[in-house]
C-alpha cells in the first residue's frame, strides 16, 4: 500500500475521534516584532547586524524547540492512560480505518495509537514536499 493510500479521508476521523482542537495560531506580527530594532548597535557593520539577527533567530529557534520537546514530555506524562473506547455502532469509519492502520481488530484508541497516527500522517503530508 503506498504512503498517500495508507489514509483516506474517512481515515481522518482518528484524530478527531478524541477532541476537538482549540489551538489558535500566533498572531505573525506578534513573531516578528521582537527581532526588529529601529535602532542598530552604534559602529555596527550590515554584515555584523545580519550575523546578530540571524544568532538571535537561531537562538529564538532553539528556545521553541525546547519548549515543544517539554510539553510533548508533559502531555505524554498526563495523556499516558488515556484511553478512548470505540462503540462499533457509531464509530464503525474509525474503527475500520485503524483496523487498516494498526492490522490488527481494534475496539479502542490510546493515547499512543493516537501519537503514532499524527506521526504518520504528519509524514505522508511531507512526502514530496522539496527540502532545502
Amino acid at each position: 500500500m503506498s504512503k498517500q493510500g495508507m489514509f483516506s479521508d474517512k481515515d481522518r476521523a482518528l484524530l478527531e475521534a478524541t477532541s476537538k482542537s482549540t489551538w489558535t495560531p500566533p498572531n505573525p506580527v506578534d513573531l516578528i516584532i521582537p527581532y526588529l530594532e529601529k535602532d542598530g548597535i552604534e559602529g555596527e557593520s550590515d554584515l555584523d547586524k545580519r550575523r546578530r539577527k540571524a544568532k538571535e533567530v537561531m537562538d529564538g529557534y532553539a528556545e521553541v524547540i525546547t519548549k515543544c520537546q517539554n510539553l510533548r514530555k508533559f502531555l505524554d506524562e498526563k495523556c499516558a492512560d488515556v484511553i478512548v473506547p470505540l462503540d462499533p455502532k457509531k464509530d464503525l469509519r474509525v474503527i475500520e480505518s485503524a483496523r487498516r492502520v494498526f492490522k490488527r481488530d481494534v475496539s479502542e484508541i490510546t493515547f499512543d495509537m493516537y501519537k503514532q497516527i499524527v506521526f504518520l500522517m504528519a509524514k505522508t503530508g511531507n512526502d514530496g514536499v522539496p527540502t532545502i
